[in-house]
């Protein structure tokens, strides 16, 4: 038996209206509800900060680079590397880390200074990189948060 156009549309209408209500209870009633007061960017922020990590802004991220004295980690895809990245910085992929890891270890010490970024505050690959640094024995680590968007815009290519 075919349904009229309206029908499937008013049960469209049901099903989302259900689900919306279904939903709204349940961020109501979670003991961890998700926190839709707080952007993107600043929840990334506030998780880095919790994990332990330094995070480093534009002109911090300028002054390091100038200096010369951290090592800085690209935690984007070569793809994007190749497309540009920060000067002097060395691609370290976090979705390949493995096989990247091998080729950056041997310059790298414990207490190395490293500075870990990705595309921009809403990338989450500089606090996986850094964490991932972090268990393989490298505690001296920063998070340029704000990525390679911000400092194309500031500080350019």
């Amino acid at each position: 038996m075919k349904s009229s156009p309206s029908a499937t549309c008013f049960g469209i209408v049901c099903l989302i209206a259900v689900s919306l209500v279904s939903g709204l209870i349940s961020q109501r009633l979670s003991p961890d509800p998700l926190p839709w007061d707080t952007s993107w960017d600043e929840g990334l922020r506030e998780e880095v900060l919790a994990a332990g990590f330094e995070v480093v802004d534009t002109s911090e991220m300028r002054r390091l680079v100038e200096e010369g004295q951290h090592l800085v980690l690209d935690a984007r895809s070569m793809q994007e590397y190749d497309m540009g990245q920060i000067p002097g910085a060395m691609p370290l992929p976090i979705a390949d880390f493995e096989d990247h890891f091998l080729g950056i270890a041997p310059i790298l010490e414990p207490d190395s200074p490293l500075i870990a970024y990705c595309s921009s505050a809403e990338c989450d690959q500089a606090l996986l990189l850094a964490e991932r640094l972090r268990e393989a024995g490298y505690a001296n680590v920063k998070i340029y948060l704000d990525g390679w968007k911000a400092w194309q815009a500031e500080v350019g290519p």
